[in-house]
Formats: structure tokens, C-alpha cells, sequence
């Protein structure tokens, strides 16, 4: 009897021992599966937040790259049209004209930022990262003065570069809702107001045969507006080879534009 008790003992705790792993096990992987569904379900919520988000400024950036691009190339063909001898309260057409198309493109890459600042950028698809990266490099090219490494130039004076904190203030100043001022806003803003002062000097008096090193900070911008253009425009906005030569053919210091 006893015999007949201990078995019937061992096959319930072999019973109970076996429900608890399986239910365990069971537990384990409808947690990795639920795991998993989220995680797929995050990264699926994240690249469309952030489709959405290049969708949105999409046409704006590639309508205000492609103005300044061909802003650009009025300035090859007319060196010296942004003089303003030092009057920024009344900077003239050419100078300030310039300076609108070069602020609407670094507002509405702030914009952008500032919104996708919401969003993982880690799982971006690599289109999309593409699309970053070309925005962070524009952004880059006239704020950090490792462009002009291996040339001497004295960092600490916003001289032929933009502090980033500054910069991110003249982008901002000028930004509305998800829009940017026109010319004739701009226009009374700067008759009004100094604090665009700097943008208005740092374009004043631009030449190539000068001694500083602005020219070639601006190539450098070039270069890059048309390759973005290239890369997430439409074809009658491409820029040919020549002309990807041609203005890196404007570039006064090599150094600046060759890579190690």
C-alpha cells in the first residue's frame, strides 16, 4: 500500500514539476514574443513618425537649396555684387537677397531638427539617414572650424565661421510656423533690428581673391547643397558633372576641400 502511495506521490510532484515548466517555457516565450511584437511595432511607429516628418519639409528644403544654388551662381558670374560698406541697416538687393535665401535654408533645417528631435533616429531606414547626415554636414559647414584644419585661423572670433549657438539664434529669429520670413520681413527687420548684423557682415565685401577664408567655406556649401539636391531632388533640379567641377573649381585653398 505504501508502495502504491509513493508512486502516486512521484507522478503528482513529476506532474506538477512538469505543469510548472510548462508554464514557465509557455510564460518565457509569449513574453519574447510580446517583446518582440513591441519592438517591431516601435520601430514600424518611428520610421513613420519620421517618413512623415522628412516628408513634410521634403519640397521646402529642396525648393530653398535649389534657390540658394542658383543664387550661387549669379555670385561666380558677378564677384562683388554683395558689397554694402559696412550699412546693414539699408544692405541693398543683392546682399540681402543673398542672405534670405542662405537663412531659409538653415531655418528649415532647425525646424527639422527641433522635430525630429521626437524621433529615433537609430532605426532609420537608410534613405532616411542619408537625408540626415546631408542636413547635420550643411549645418556643419559653416559652423565648425575644423573645415579649416591644417590653415591657420584663430576659432575664437566669428570671423570666417558662425558659432553654433549664434547661428541656431539668426536661423530661429527668422523662423514663423513651420514657415520663414519673406524678403520684405526680413527687409524691415533688419532696418529695425541689429541682431542680424553679423550674418549681413559676414557676407558683406565677399570676394575670392580676398585674403580670408569665407570664399571657400561657401564653395564648400555649394557643394554640398547640390549634391543633397542631387541625391532627393527631381531631374530638371540635377546638377551635371561639369557643374559639380566647375564650382569645386572655385575653391581658392585645396586643402579645404580634399580629404585625407
Amino acid at each position: 500500500m505504501s508502495g502504491v502511495l509513493s508512486i502516486k506521490t512521484d507522478f503528482l510532484w513529476a506532474t506538477l514539476v512538469s505543469a510548472v515548466v510548462s508554464a514557465a517555457v509557455s510564460y518565457y516565450f509569449r513574453r519574447r514574443e510580446a517583446r518582440h511584437k513591441l519592438a517591431v511595432e516601435y520601430e514600424y511607429e518611428q520610421r513613420k513618425k519620421l517618413r512623415d516628418l522628412i516628408g513634410r519639409y521634403h519640397g521646402r528644403l529642396l525648393q530653398v537649396c535649389n534657390s540658394l544654388n542658383y543664387r550661387f551662381w549669379n555670385l561666380y558670374a558677378n564677384a562683388g555684387w554683395l558689397n554694402s560698406d559696412g550699412d546693414y541697416k539699408h544692405p541693398g538687393y543683392y546682399l540681402l537677397s543673398f542672405v534670405h535665401r542662405f537663412l531659409a535654408v538653415f531655418s528649415f533645417i532647425r525646424q527639422f531638427e527641433n522635430e525630429a528631435i521626437c524621433v529615433d533616429r537609430r532605426i532609420a531606414e537608410r534613405k532616411d539617414f542619408i537625408f540626415l547626415n546631408y542636413l547635420e554636414a550643411i549645418r556643419w559647414v559653416m559652423t565648425d572650424v575644423a573645415l579649416f584644419d591644417g590653415i591657420p585661423y584663430d576659432s575664437s572670433h566669428q570671423r570666417d565661421h558662425f558659432f553654433a549657438d549664434n547661428f541656431r539664434q539668426y536661423c530661429d529669429g527668422c523662423a514663423t510656423d513651420r514657415d520663414f520670413i519673406t524678403y520684405e520681413e526680413l527687409k524691415d527687420r533688419v532696418a529695425k533690428v541689429r541682431s542680424l548684423d553679423p550674418v549681413l557682415q559676414f557676407f558683406d565685401s565677399l570676394q575670392p581673391s580676398e585674403d580670408r577664408l569665407r570664399w571657400d567655406r561657401l564653395v564648400a556649401l555649394h557643394l554640398l547643397l547640390i549634391a543633397f539636391v542631387n541625391s532627393f531632388g527631381y531631374e530638371p533640379q540635377y546638377s551635371s558633372q561639369t557643374k559639380f567641377d566647375s564650382v569645386a573649381g572655385q575653391v581658392r585653398r585645396q586643402r579645404i576641400v580634399e580629404t585625407d
